[in-house]
This record gives structure tokens, sequence and C-alpha cells, in this order.
């Protein structure tokens, strides 16, 4: 093997470290938010729901895509979190080291649920309070690099 082939080898190998601490550390992070993510129980409201209310809205609308943020409320329902997860591993399966990822949530409402407190739920939201610790979900994954 010739020097310039190690070198390949090596770019290679530390490409695929990388691609996979970040493709690793986004599912974590996304699957966290998604299972942190409040789903409606009128119960506990102070006002009625709206009429037709169908709890599991925000749930689904966590949207995984590549290099450019989703922009549409999707019309779908998902109160366990287990079909959002599954089209987010879907999506991250196809990411590569340039690509850019994204999480986004589109419902009109969950920016008064993450900033505002308007669900006893996760009166902290869902996705600042995983950010807050994604540095060492990170640090977990680059650890497992060998």
């Amino acid at each position: 093997m010739s020097f310039i082939s190690g070198i390949e080898i090596f770019v290679a190998k530390i490409r695929f470290n990388i691609t996979e601490v970040k493709i690793n550390s986004a599912r974590k992070l996304f699957e966290k938010v998604v299972k942190d993510t409040p789903v409606g129980k009128p119960e506990l409201w102070k006002r009625n729901p709206p009429v037709g209310y169908v709890p599991g809205q925000l749930k689904a609308n966590w949207q995984c895509t590549l290099n450019s943020p989703a922009t549409s409320v999707l019309d779908e329902r998902d109160t366990s979190g287990s079909a959002t997860i599954s089209k987010i591993r879907a999506v991250l399966a196809d990411a590569g080291l340039e690509d850019t990822i994204y999480l986004t949530n589109k419902v009109p409402y969950a920016e008064r649920i993450e900033y505002f407190g308007h669900s006893s739920q996760a009166p902290e939201g869902m996705a600042r309070i995983n950010v807050a610790a994604f540095q060492h979900l990170v640090q977990a994954e680059v650890s497992k690099v060998k």
C-alpha cells in the first residue's frame, strides 16, 4: 500500500466516523424530542378543546428533512410517537456527511408549548430541554468511535 492510499483510507474512515456520530446523535436527539412532546389531554386544560379535537397532532408533526426545513403541517396524529420516529429514522438512513439535518414542527401552537408553558406535561418545552443535553449525547457517540 502506498502512502497516498494509506491517507485515503484514513480519510475515508474519519469521514465515515463523523457521519455515524452525526446521524446517531441526531437520531437520539430527535427521538427524545418526539418522546417528550405532550399529547393533549383535555381534562388537564383550563379551556375546553376545540370542536373535533383529536390528540397527537403535535407529536406527529415532527418532520425530519435533509438540506431544507419542512414547511407544512401534516394532517396526521401519532399519540405514541412510534410512527413519527420511524419516519425520522428513514430520513436519517439517507443522510450523509454534507447533508444538513432539520427537525421541524410547523403546528401553529408548537411555539406556545415549547416556550410559553402551555402544557403542564412539558412545562420546560420538548426541544430546548433536549438540545441543552445535546453536547453530552454527542460526546457519548464520539466515545463509541474506534
